[in-house]
């Protein structure tokens, strides 16, 4: 069966790989060897980031995979058990 394309699902794909690259360069930056980025004022950054990597795979598998129209045919079996036993917590 054919689902509608839902734009916003495939817009939503097309900026998270540029974004999280984004970060990953920045987690770098600031932790390669000899990087003069070493203050505790860069370590707030390096926090951020690991922060909103995290959430954005939460979000992702969480709320936005099985939700979109586009993947529902595929997701309607979806059951982490892990996630189930995190909302009951």
């Amino acid at each position: 069966m054919l689902h509608p394309v839902d734009y916003l699902f495939l817009f939503n794909c097309a900026y998270l790989p540029p974004l999280t690259l984004v970060y990953l360069v920045e987690i770098w930056a600031i932790v390669k060897p000899r990087s003069p980025f070493r203050s505790t004022f860069y370590l707030l950054f390096l926090t951020g980031a690991i922060v909103d990597l995290i959430s954005v795979g939460v979000s992702f598998h969480e709320l936005r995979l099985p939700f979109f129209p586009l993947v529902n045919g595929f997701c309607e079996d979806y059951a982490c058990q892990v996630c189930s036993q995190i909302r009951l917590a």
